[in-house]
Protein backbone atom coordinates (compact mmCIF):
# COMPACT_ATOMS: atom_id res chain seq x y z
CA UNK A 1 0.00 0.00 0.00
CA UNK A 2 1.07 3.48 -0.95
CA UNK A 3 1.94 6.39 2.01
CA UNK A 4 -0.71 8.60 0.16
CA UNK A 5 -3.33 5.88 0.30
CA UNK A 6 -2.51 4.93 3.65
CA UNK A 7 -2.62 9.02 5.12
CA UNK A 8 -5.81 8.96 3.06
CA UNK A 9 -7.66 6.34 4.91
CA UNK A 10 -6.76 7.66 8.15
CA UNK A 11 -7.81 11.27 7.20
CA UNK A 12 -11.30 9.39 6.24
CA UNK A 13 -11.39 7.32 8.99
CA UNK A 14 -11.19 10.48 11.41
CA UNK A 15 -13.52 12.51 9.60
CA UNK A 16 -15.85 9.43 9.76
CA UNK A 17 -15.22 9.26 13.75
CA UNK A 18 -16.03 13.17 13.99
CA UNK A 19 -18.83 13.43 11.85
CA UNK A 20 -20.72 10.24 13.14
CA UNK A 21 -19.75 10.70 16.98
CA UNK A 22 -20.08 7.20 18.34
CA UNK A 23 -19.47 4.66 15.58
CA UNK A 24 -17.11 2.34 15.91
CA UNK A 25 -14.72 2.11 12.34
CA UNK A 26 -11.38 -0.20 11.59
CA UNK A 27 -9.25 0.18 9.00
CA UNK A 28 -8.40 -2.90 7.02
CA UNK A 29 -5.80 -3.44 4.81
CA UNK A 30 -3.62 -1.08 6.89
CA UNK A 31 -0.69 -2.14 8.77
CA UNK A 32 -1.47 -1.68 12.48
CA UNK A 33 2.01 -0.80 13.65
CA UNK A 34 5.49 -0.57 12.37
CA UNK A 35 6.90 -3.88 14.25
CA UNK A 36 9.72 -6.11 13.36
CA UNK A 37 9.64 -9.81 14.70
CA UNK A 38 12.94 -10.68 15.82
CA UNK A 39 14.88 -14.10 16.90
CA UNK A 40 17.43 -14.32 19.32
CA UNK A 41 19.11 -17.86 19.11
CA UNK A 42 22.66 -18.97 21.51
CA UNK A 43 21.77 -18.27 24.73
CA UNK A 44 22.96 -20.27 27.46
CA UNK A 45 20.84 -22.51 29.57
CA UNK A 46 20.40 -20.56 32.74
CA UNK A 47 19.24 -17.06 31.03
CA UNK A 48 16.21 -15.38 32.24
CA UNK A 49 13.63 -13.50 30.64
CA UNK A 50 14.55 -10.58 33.02
CA UNK A 51 18.53 -10.47 31.48
CA UNK A 52 17.36 -10.77 27.91
CA UNK A 53 15.21 -8.10 28.39
CA UNK A 54 18.04 -6.00 30.56
CA UNK A 55 20.40 -6.72 27.23
CA UNK A 56 17.54 -5.23 25.34
CA UNK A 57 17.08 -2.64 26.96
CA UNK A 58 21.11 -1.60 26.84
CA UNK A 59 20.95 -0.84 23.68
CA UNK A 60 17.68 0.13 22.96
CA UNK A 61 17.30 2.12 26.23
CA UNK A 62 14.20 1.74 27.88
CA UNK A 63 11.48 0.10 26.54
CA UNK A 64 8.69 2.28 26.91
CA UNK A 65 6.66 1.17 23.79
CA UNK A 66 3.45 -0.88 25.01
CA UNK A 67 3.85 -2.94 21.81
CA UNK A 68 6.81 -4.95 22.71
CA UNK A 69 6.31 -8.63 23.01
CA UNK A 70 8.87 -10.92 24.43
CA UNK A 71 7.95 -14.63 24.06
CA UNK A 72 8.94 -17.49 26.68
CA UNK A 73 12.25 -18.56 26.64
CA UNK A 74 11.94 -22.24 24.29
CA UNK A 75 15.05 -24.97 24.70
CA UNK A 76 17.00 -25.26 21.37
CA UNK A 77 20.37 -27.84 20.42
CA UNK A 78 23.13 -28.08 22.35
CA UNK A 79 21.68 -26.84 25.39
CA UNK A 80 20.97 -23.34 24.16
CA UNK A 81 18.08 -21.28 24.14
CA UNK A 82 15.91 -19.26 21.70
CA UNK A 83 13.37 -16.03 22.71
CA UNK A 84 11.47 -14.50 20.06
CA UNK A 85 10.56 -10.71 20.12
CA UNK A 86 8.62 -8.25 18.48
CA UNK A 87 9.29 -4.63 18.66
CA UNK A 88 9.16 -1.75 16.61
CA UNK A 89 11.27 -1.11 13.53
CA UNK A 90 13.09 1.74 14.85
CA UNK A 91 14.56 0.21 18.27
CA UNK A 92 15.02 -3.17 15.89
CA UNK A 93 17.14 -1.18 13.25
CA UNK A 94 19.40 -0.42 16.99
CA UNK A 95 19.57 -3.94 17.87
CA UNK A 96 20.11 -5.03 14.30
CA UNK A 97 23.62 -2.19 14.33
CA UNK A 98 24.91 -4.08 16.93
CA UNK A 99 24.77 -7.67 14.88
CA UNK A 100 24.91 -9.16 18.06
CA UNK A 101 23.27 -9.34 21.69
CA UNK A 102 25.45 -9.80 24.76
CA UNK A 103 23.16 -11.58 27.48
CA UNK A 104 25.48 -12.33 30.15
CA UNK A 105 28.67 -13.76 28.83
CA UNK A 106 27.43 -15.00 25.81
CA UNK A 107 27.42 -13.25 22.51
CA UNK A 108 23.78 -14.38 21.02
CA UNK A 109 22.60 -13.96 17.37
CA UNK A 110 19.82 -12.25 16.39
CA UNK A 111 17.66 -12.75 13.18
CA UNK A 112 14.74 -11.04 11.40
CA UNK A 113 11.83 -12.71 10.71
CA UNK A 114 10.69 -12.84 7.14
CA UNK A 115 7.17 -13.42 6.65
CA UNK A 116 6.20 -15.33 3.51
CA UNK A 117 2.49 -14.74 1.72
CA UNK A 118 0.86 -17.10 0.58
CA UNK A 119 -3.12 -17.57 -0.82
CA UNK A 120 -4.61 -19.78 1.41
CA UNK A 121 -6.79 -21.27 -1.33
CA UNK A 122 -4.73 -22.72 -3.65
CA UNK A 123 -1.52 -22.26 -1.94
CA UNK A 124 0.73 -20.02 -4.62
CA UNK A 125 3.23 -17.41 -3.04
CA UNK A 126 2.17 -14.74 -5.74
CA UNK A 127 -1.23 -13.40 -5.18
CA UNK A 128 -3.91 -13.45 -2.54
CA UNK A 129 -7.23 -14.99 -1.77
CA UNK A 130 -9.08 -12.40 -3.83
CA UNK A 131 -7.31 -12.17 -7.08
CA UNK A 132 -6.93 -16.23 -6.82
CA UNK A 133 -7.86 -17.60 -10.31
CA UNK A 134 -6.18 -21.40 -9.37
CA UNK A 135 -7.44 -24.97 -7.80
CA UNK A 136 -9.63 -24.87 -4.71
CA UNK A 137 -7.21 -27.07 -2.33
CA UNK A 138 -8.87 -25.37 1.27
CA UNK A 139 -9.91 -29.29 1.84
CA UNK A 140 -6.95 -30.76 1.12
CA UNK A 141 -3.76 -31.36 3.41
CA UNK A 142 -1.09 -29.24 3.57
CA UNK A 143 1.57 -31.53 4.42
CA UNK A 144 1.11 -34.28 1.14
CA UNK A 145 -1.74 -32.61 -0.89
CA UNK A 146 -4.19 -35.84 0.02
CA UNK A 147 -8.11 -35.65 0.67
CA UNK A 148 -9.64 -36.51 3.42
CA UNK A 149 -7.58 -35.88 6.28
CA UNK A 150 -5.98 -32.53 7.35
CA UNK A 151 -1.94 -31.47 8.25
CA UNK A 152 -2.57 -31.90 11.79
CA UNK A 153 -3.95 -35.70 11.21
CA UNK A 154 -1.31 -36.72 8.86
CA UNK A 155 -0.45 -40.48 8.82
CA UNK A 156 0.84 -41.46 5.49
CA UNK A 157 3.99 -42.39 4.35
CA UNK A 158 6.12 -39.49 2.82
CA UNK A 159 5.47 -39.48 -0.72
CA UNK A 160 7.45 -38.50 -4.01
CA UNK A 161 6.45 -35.78 -6.12
CA UNK A 162 5.61 -38.08 -8.88
CA UNK A 163 3.39 -39.99 -6.73
CA UNK A 164 1.76 -37.13 -4.86
CA UNK A 165 0.75 -35.93 -8.64
CA UNK A 166 -0.71 -38.99 -9.34
CA UNK A 167 -2.84 -39.60 -6.18
CA UNK A 168 -3.86 -35.49 -5.82
CA UNK A 169 -5.18 -33.09 -6.99
CA UNK A 170 -1.91 -30.46 -7.16
CA UNK A 171 -1.75 -30.10 -11.33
Amino acid sequence: MMEKDEASAKMLNKTIKELSGNINTRMSGIPKSANETIYIRGMDSITTKEEVLQAIEGITGTLKDPNYRLSEIRPQQNGTQAITLTIDKELAEKLYATKYLRIGVVRCSMEKRHYVERCPKCWSHDHSTDKCQGPDRTSACFRCGGTGHQKYMWSVRPMLLADLRKHSNLD
